[in-house]
């Protein structure tokens, strides 16, 4: 959940007619929602009569690993920035995969303005194997290994949650923290991180790309416009972060996730 919003920011860019079409799109949730259901129960079906699960050569899902300025950067300034994430052999049949919009659920939220997690994630998964093996890497031992090199803090944190995210003309994400900086005392920062893997996206700028902010009214400190095969990391709890409106053109498609201390 979002939270450290700014008033002044929302009565200037979420009122009047700036925010007209997605308070419309909001109003009929329901019936998008119900759509893309019934849409995808349609080619659900079609695939199991039509096109029988059968065992298939999967590449695992690997990454590389950070290098040393990388370790550098985010220990000092708690978020770094990872170009070609993924090795070679696994992301050319990850980057095949198309996601139709109808595995989505629409868009349902003003300040995070574009279709957020899967309707049904373990129909996906079983229809695009290289997401499934991208979700068994990211909640294995292998990767909790690799955050607590990254951050060196002798914290164990685990996988939480993967959520599927696209992004297109006129989405936005206002500028916040999120609400497990609440839960955050004295002497325990860092806890939660946030992983936001770009798998693919126009880039350049006003493309979606989650920025990284001094403050909640997009004072923006770095704006990712590599949003193909990227990662960004950064701690979910102390750094303000968000996305200011995709220009026409613009789309990506992205996956995220948290990597929670296992005190939470």
């Amino acid at each position: 959940m979002a939270i450290n919003l700014s008033e002044q920011y929302i009565q200037e860019n979420y009122t009047g007619l700036k925010s007209l079409w997605f308070k419309l799109l909001i109003r009929c949730y329901r019936y998008r929602y119900a759509w893309r259901v019934s849409r995808l129960r349609v080619e659900s079906g079609y695939s199991q009569s039509h096109h029988p699960t059968a065992q298939r050569r999967i590449e695992p899902c690997t990454i590389r690993s950070a290098t040393s300025l990388e370790k550098a950067h985010f220990r000092e300034h708690k978020w770094v920035f990872l170009e070609n994430f993924f090795e070679k052999n696994y992301f050319e049949r990850l980057s095949l995969i198309d996601i139709p919009k109808y595995h989505l659920k629409p868009m349902a939220q003003l300040f995070k303005s574009y279709d957020n997690g899967l309707i049904n994630p373990e129909y996906t998964y079983k229809r695009y194997p290289p997401i499934s093996e991208c979700v068994n890497f990211f909640s294995s031992p292998k990767f909790e290994s690799w955050i607590e090199e990254l951050a060196a803090d002798n914290l164990a944190r685990v996988f939480d949650r993967m959520k599927t995210t696209r992004a297109y003309r006129g989405s936005s994400c206002i500028p916040h923290v999120d609400s497990i900086a609440k839960e955050l005392v004295s002497g325990e920062e860092n806890q939660s991180f946030n992983v936001i893997i770009f798998v693919k996206g126009t880039g350049g700028t006003n493309a979606g790309g989650t920025c990284i902010m001094r403050d909640n009214e997009y004072d923006i400190e770095f704006e990712p416009t590599n949003l193909t095969n990227s990662c960004l990391i950064y701690d979910a709890g102390q750094i303000f972060h968000g996305f200011p409106p995709m220009k026409k053109g613009k789309k990506r498609w992205m996956m995220a996730f948290n990597m929670n201390h296992t005190s939470f």
